[in-house]
């Protein structure tokens, strides 16, 4: 895998290779941002693969294997910092 960033977490392979997820468990996981989202499974899966790999990113610790937490660890950190204070100013 070429990944260097989760941030660029968009591509369906990518987000199977991080995760240990099955091609069927990431198709099932973007239809259903699809639904939740008014997009179409066909014509806007990059999009919808887009926002999984946001998701990803939130869950990182949760949804990530052990090597892909420690090899981003530092970016996990990062976001987990935005994401409070963000929540704080909210």
């Amino acid at each position: 895998m070429k990944l260097e960033s989760l941030y660029d977490l968009e591509r369906e392979d990518d987000i199977q290779e991080v995760t240990g997820w099955s091609e069927s468990e990431v198709g099932d996981m973007i239809d259903e941002i699809c639904y939740e989202n008014g997009l179409h499974a066909d014509d806007d899966r990059q999009e919808a693969s887009h926002l999984l790999g946001i998701d990803v990113l939130d869950n990182a610790r949760d949804w990530l294997l052990p090597k892909y937490i420690k090899k981003f660890e530092h970016e996990i950190k990062e976001h987990e910092a935005f994401e409070k204070h963000w929540q704080s100013i909210g």
